[in-house]
């Protein structure tokens, strides 16, 4: 019995050692077949291909892609992504190069046909990745005609007087042109324009945008609420639809315009005459995007790259006398914000940043230390301690303004030593 079970564990022994020989030896087998066909796509003329090593394999294939693309040569993207970024660490700062945000870039590009090779060896893994030149062309030329179809649409919509359509048509082609590497003839649809489709697009969006004109009727009361009327028009003419946010008083809200006119609530309580109100035109249309995922994907990648689109109109307040003191200070500031209208009428500290956030997500104003903003010329100040803002100035360059009583100081550290500063600038648009 005990020979019987000798025997049956040597049995059982060998087919294990069996067992993995084996395997090793398809192991190697099947990297050998692998080499073999790297270097049979190597010498294809066919193929472009790129390689790439490192300890792990997802990193071995994003060099792998980086290298195949970079022989593309779609240079639109390694010129958007080449900037080097600063990351802290415990040595003090160091500036490192924005690799992911590149990576996602180029895979971004949705290549037909891509596909790799992995093999490890010796804990280092080798990732080579190709493709026919035949499928690279049929990946460019649906692009090509996927970026023609959302420029034509965005000038059809325009023509129409469909704004918000048209936005969001120029703005799905320019994210689709930010990885095309070519140039494309968008004429006889669009005449006059750059064969960059990129530049194309970028010159037709912003032209759209520039001639959006709104113009405001007198406010009035409705209950507790306060109802702007605003009208707005495209080359003279009605427009069709337009989507845009603002700050109503207690956060972003968002408005819809339906055949050139569109009323809009504000819930602060005006304290003077006239103020300006800054409107922020939609043009991505991002919960639109969930349909192409691609165009998810780009916008994902290229969001840092926006429009500006912020538009101010004056809105008035009939029933509000505007002060004396009002009008001199107005007189000895360069720059008025919306933004600063309505922090004057919070002089609580939390709720004071809250609305600093809504404007700065707005994209109306920006806001931190003085030295963010050179020597802080033209900035506003708000000075605060632990619970409330005490005042707000404004800075010419020499001497600080009061809002609240026009007076002049030289300095602040006499008036508000050891006291919180916020200084606050208006962005240009």
């Amino acid at each position: 019995m005990y020979q019987v079970k000798k025997i049956f564990i040597l049995q059982n022994y060998y087919i294990t050692l069996f067992s993995i020989s084996l395997l090793f030896c398809n192991t190697l087998y099947s990297q050998k077949n692998k080499i073999v066909k790297i270097d049979e796509l190597k010498s294809n003329s066919a193929y472009i291909w790129g390689e790439g090593e490192a300890e792990e394999k997802i990193v071995a294939q994003q060099i792998a892609e980086n290298d195949l693309l970079s022989k593309i040569q779609v240079s639109i993207n390694v010129a958007t992504f080449s900037e080097q970024k600063e990351r802290e660490t415990q040595e003090g700062i160091t500036f490192v190069d924005d690799f992911q945000k590149k990576h996602r870039s180029y895979t971004g590009l949705y290549l037909k046909g891509l596909e790799r090779i992995a093999i490890e060896k010796k804990k280092i893994w080798y990732v080579f990745t190709y493709i026919h030149k035949d499928l690279l062309k049929e990946s460019f030329d649906l692009r090509k005609e996927k970026i023609k179809s959302f420029a034509l649409s965005g000038q059809i919509s325009s023509e129409k007087g469909q704004i918000g359509e048209a936005l969001r048509n120029y703005y799905w082609g320019y994210l689709l042109a930010l990885s095309y590497p070519d140039t494309i003839n968008l004429s006889p649809n669009i005449t006059g324009l750059p064969s960059n489709p990129q530049v194309a697009i970028t010159t037709s969006l912003n032209s759209l945008l520039e001639k959006i004109e709104i113009n405001a009727g007198l406010c009035y009361k409705r209950g507790n609420l306060t109802i702007a009327p605003l009208n707005f028009k495209y080359q003279n003419e009605l427009i069709k639809n337009l989507s845009f946010s603002y700050y109503s008083g207690v956060g972003t809200d968002y408005g819809i315009v339906e055949n050139g006119y569109v009323e809009i609530p504000l819930y602060d309580k005006p304290t003077n005459r006239t103020r300006k109100l800054t409107l922020k035109i939609e043009y991505t249309y991002e919960s639109e995007m969930s349909t192409d995922q691609e165009l998810t994907d780009l916008y994902e990648i290229f969001n840092e790259n926006k429009f500006n689109t912020l538009k101010s109109v004056d809105i008035s307040f009939p029933w509000i006398q505007e002060t004396a003191s009002k009008k001199e200070i107005n007189k000895q500031i360069e720059v008025s914000t919306e933004a600063i209208d309505v922090l004057r009428e919070r002089n609580e500290i939390n709720e004071f940043f809250d609305v600093l956030a809504q404007f700065k997500k707005l994209g109306v104003i920006n806001f931190g230390r003085r030295n963010d903003f050179g020597n802080g010329k033209n900035c506003f100040v708000a000075v605060a301690d632990d619970k409330q803002i005490l005042e707000i100035l404004y800075y010419n360059g020499n001497s600080f303004i009061s809002l609240n009583s026009s007076e002049n100081y030289m300095n602040l550290s006499e008036r508000y030593r050891g006291k919180r500063q916020i200084w606050i600038k208006e962005v240009k648009y």
